[in-house]
């Protein structure tokens, strides 16, 4: 992207959107959330993180999800869209 950015995320219930950075960097969660750099793009497990108080609190909206919410992650390569559901226990 021409800002620097490989994507976003939405949560559009609770009016979560952010842009995402390469870079575990203050850098990064000053403009919206940073993506780990050893966790996928795109595929497999995406790491992303981000600040949920303070002045570049983009995912305070985080405490409204609910099960059932569309968490939706957009790169140049397509769109992920994923569903918050209750964690598999597993014995």
């Amino acid at each position: 992207q021409s800002d620097g950015s490989i994507g976003a995320v939405t949560i559009k219930r609770v009016g979560l959107s952010a842009k995402v950075y390469e870079g575990a960097t203050d850098s990064s969660m000053s403009k919206g959330a940073g993506h780990y750099t050893s966790s996928g793009i795109y595929t497999g497990n995406i790491g992303l993180f981000g600040h949920n108080r303070g002045s570049h609190a983009y995912f305070a909206k985080l405490k409204n999800v609910k099960i059932g919410d569309i968490v939706e992650y957009k790169t140049a390569i397509g769109t992920k869209t994923y569903q918050v559901t209750l964690p598999t226990i597993r014995t």
